[in-house]
């Protein structure tokens, strides 16, 4: 049987401490393991950053991983100060590699794609979000912003035209934008194990005097709309209802507070920092009465999804493939504070509706449940192996 060596590239962070890499949670061993049917060792190039300490981190330990980070975090020290330095990284592990899996959006993956593109060599994507969108979204508004989110978004079509197959996270929306010829599969790259998840809710009474509203989403830039929610929560203190919002993730959390303050609410905002994925962060949505989903761009967000497999009555703005997860009545134009409050609000003042709305959205998930999509994976990355020996 032939051998193949792949390269994985996305912008994703990964962590390093005394040598050993780690990861938030997003990206781990079980996500590499996926690649095994189609590659024997995978060559990843990312962004890493070093940590004092990995508590509550996930060590990526899979044998046949090699990391090679390029210099630099961020964009302009990635593709100035540092840029020769990765442009030579980058050739010499496209000449060590027999094809590659890009992860996109991303700036790394569409500058290794045109590699791929110009020297002819297989490449696959993984479309896990809209590019326009995601540029959008993480900057201030500008023409400049528009400009580049229209270019980049057009490198990205272009991308996944010539690419040699693509698996999509949405079931439509994103095969809209950046359709693909050859090989096409769909599987959300979210995944969770009911089978080993903790025993569901069977009471939706308030858990507290205060109404318990969570948000997963790493606040290291804006587009997760950590904002927004807050707003919403200003909106309800006036309407004189009592919720508390706690928010799991990583970043500079100093804006939120002082726009939490600006508002009077600060005593009621909390960022309960990172949990471990699976069992720790189930315990954490289990500790909720509701879940919001406040992104200006999003895929499809294991987040939300995790959150249904709890049972939890949620509400998220009507961005990316949302749409295919809950019904309209709970869905919202990203940004709208008030609308997101009153869909909040009509949950806070119905013990009824928030159970019903949470048992929908657990037969909602089951969907997503790992077995039935590492099927759907197994069959895309075994028809890459197959295109791969046909060359």
């Amino acid at each position: 049987m032939n051998k193949y060596s792949a390269l994985f590239v996305h912008d994703h962070v990964f962590l390093n401490f005394n040598g050993k890499v780690f990861s938030e949670g997003k990206i781990t061993d079980k996500v590499f393991s996926r690649y095994d049917v189609c590659a024997d060792n995978v060559r990843v190039i990312s962004r890493t950053e070093k940590v004092k300490c990995p508590s509550r981190l996930v060590e990526i330990t899979h044998p046949s991983v090699t990391f090679v980070p390029v210099r630099g975090i961020s964009f302009f020290k990635v593709f100035t100060i540092h840029f020769f330095y990765n442009f030579f990284l980058l050739f010499r592990e496209f000449r060590r590699v027999n094809f590659a899996i890009i992860r996109l959006p991303s700036f790394l993956g569409v500058f290794s794609a045109f590699f791929f593109i110009l020297l002819r060599k297989p490449f696959f994507l993984e479309m896990v979000g809209h590019a326009g969108e995601a540029v959008r979204s993480s900057r201030k508004s500008s023409l400049h912003v528009v400009f580049f989110s229209k270019l980049f978004d057009a490198m990205v079509k272009v991308i996944s035209f010539k690419a040699d197959g693509v698996i999509y996270v949405t079931k439509d929306y994103l095969q809209r934008y950046y359709p693909n010829s050859n090989i096409v599969g769909c599987a959300s790259n979210v995944e969770i194990d009911l089978s080993s998840a903790p025993g569901l809710r069977t009471c939706y009474s308030q858990r507290r005097e205060r109404l318990v509203v969570g948000l997963i989403g790493s606040f290291k830039n804006n587009y997760k709309g950590i904002d927004t929610a807050i707003r919403s929560i200003s909106i309800l203190k006036n309407r004189g209802v009592s919720c508390e919002l706690r928010i799991l993730g990583s970043g500079d959390k100093c804006y939120y507070l002082n726009l939490a303050a600006g508002f009077g609410i600060k005593d009621q905002i909390f960022f309960d920092g990172v949990r471990k994925s699976g069992y720790e962060v189930y315990e954490w949505l289990d500790g909720l009465d509701l879940y919001i989903q406040p992104s200006l761009t999003e895929g499809l967000p294991r987040s939300l999804i995790e959150a249904m497999s709890r049972a939890l009555p949620c509400v998220a703005s009507s961005v990316g493939g949302i749409p295919e997860l809950l019904e309209d009545d709970w869905l919202f134009a990203a940004g709208d504070h008030d609308s997101l409050a009153e869909k909040i609000n009509c949950l806070a003042n119905d013990e009824s509706l928030r159970e019903e709305v949470g048992k929908r959205n657990y037969a909602a998930s089951k969907e997503y449940d790992s077995s039935e999509l590492g099927k759907k994976r197994l069959r895309f990355w075994s028809s890459v192996r197959e295109h791969m020996d046909s060359l």
